[in-house]
This record gives C-alpha cells, sequence and structure tokens, in this order.
C-alpha cells in the first residue's frame, strides 16, 4: 500500500452477503484511497492490532457502485460491480451506507477529473498554438476570436449528437450512445470552453443523465432475471465507461 501519492479517503466495517441467495458470508473492512478500493476480511481470532487480512484490490475505474433499495430483512446494502462478478456489502446503518455512496462516487469523479488533467498536462503544445502566443500583433485584440473559432462545432455528426444519442437510447444501443460520447469527449478534450461548448455539454449531459438511469434500471432485479448475465454484464460495463456514476436501484 505503500504507493506515492496514494492516501486513504474513507474506511469502515461492512458485512458482505452472497449475491444469489442474500445470505451473510463474512465481515470486512473496506479502505476507499483515492485511486482504489482495498477490501478485507475480518480475522476474529486474531489478537493485537492487526484483525484483518487482504482480500482484493480494486482500481477506482474497475467498478460501478450500485445503490440497493430496502427489502426488509434486507437493508442498507449496495453493489460493487465489477465485470463479470458483483459483490455486495451491507453497512452499519442508513446514515453510513449514505455516506459510503456519496464519498465512492465523489472520489471516482476526483480520479477522473485528475487523470484528464494529468493527459492534458501530457500532450506537447502545438507548434502553431505556440507560435500565435508569441505573435506580439496577436495578444490582445485576436485571441479570444480565435479561442472560438478554434472549437469548430458545425461538423454534421457533432450538430447531431443529442438527437443520435436519442435515437441510441430508445433502441437501446447502449455502446453506441457511449462511444458517441467518448468521442465527443476525445474531440473537446484540449479544447477551450467557449459558450457554445458549454450549451452544447449541458444537451449532452441531459442525455448522459437518461442513459445513466436506464442502464440502471437493467440492472434491476426483474430486469437482470428477464435479461440474464450477459444484459447485466452489458449494463454494468457501459456504466463503467460512462464514469462508474452510482446511482439506486
Amino acid at each position: 500500500m505503500d504507493t506515492p501519492g496514494r492516501h486513504l479517503v474513507y474506511n469502515g466495517d461492512l458485512v458482505e452477503f452472497d449475491v444469489d441467495n442474500m445470505s451473510p458470508i463474512q465481515k470486512v473492512h473496506a479502505f476507499l484511497m483515492n485511486d482504489c478500493l482495498l477490501i478485507a476480511t475480518w480475522l476474529p481470532n486474531r489478537r493485537g492490532t492487526v484483525k484483518y487480512k487482504y482480500n482484493a484490490l480494486y482500481d477506482l475505474e474497475s467498478f460501478a457502485v450500485v445503490n440497493v433499495k430496502d427489502n426488509p430483512p434486507m437493508k442498507d446494502m449496495f453493489k460493487i460491480l465489477m465485470f463479470p462478478d458483483s459483490r455486495i456489502f451491507q453497512a452499519e446503518n442508513s446514515k453510513v451506507k449514505k455516506e459510503w455512496l456519496e464519498i465512492l462516487d465523489e472520489t471516482k469523479k476526483n480520479k477522473v477529473t485528475k487523470d484528464r488533467h494529468k493527459k492534458e498536462e501530457e500532450v506537447p503544445t502545438s507548434p502553431v498554438r505556440a507560435e500565435v502566443s508569441t505573435n506580439p500583433f496577436d495578444v490582445d485584440d485576436d485571441e479570444p476570436a480565435d479561442a472560438e473559432e478554434n472549437v469548430d462545432l458545425s461538423l454534421e455528426w457533432i450538430q447531431e449528437l443529442p438527437e443520435d444519442l436519442d435515437v441510441c437510447i430508445a433502441q437501446r444501443d447502449f455502446e453506441g450512445a457511449v462511444d458517441l460520447l467518448d468521442k465527443l469527449n476525445e474531440y473537446l478534450k484540449d479544447q477551450p470552453v467557449t459558450q457554445r461548448v458549454k450549451e452544447l455539454r449541458s444537451k449532452v449531459d441531459e442525455r448522459v443523465r437518461q442513459l445513466t438511469e436506464v442502464l440502471v434500471f437493467e440492472l434491476s432485479p426483474d430486469r437482470s432475471l428477464r435479461g440474464g448475465p450477459k444484459a447485466t454484464r452489458r449494463a454494468v460495463s457501459q456504466l463503467i465507461r460512462l464514469g462508474q456514476s452510482t446511482k439506486g436501484l
């Protein structure tokens, strides 16, 4: 665990349940780091300070977190979904469960943002941009206009993107929808955030919300039984590509 830059964000005791028959399996302690989640099993007969044994380590990008609605006596639970497996844990109470869901979601988003910034810093400065930035005649009046012009949103696929996303969602082409989102993110990642980009993002974010809700619905008990393991894996895979959002069933 002695990894440069890694630090503890949150931790606590949980009880793991069998995914198939919902019977308790073992008591565990989960350690949420800024880049991974470590699960350790409890050693009931161990004396001294070391009471847990390493069980598993998951990169934050490798799993999705899904809230499990209370169904007494089963309550205060959430799922960790990793292709092709899943694990289900029970928190001490509803307050602790809420903390786990919120902090997991926030930590995963922070890592995505940090990784994106790191990639942007590694991209070498374009010779054209460097030439423009050092040109004394282009410093004041031309720079704002250039920034707007640099983001070409007139491309046909961008103009049609919101509608294409609607079609993909309606046709349950989840992979196609996420592919379109990845294409847009790749296109905009090094571009300035202009007003037109913000407006486009706003339209796209609404589709992302709808897509996420549909994917989470696919993981509900009724849909999972109807669609089978393949449909469940498909939904989990796309949720992970969307950024592993924490959503409720």
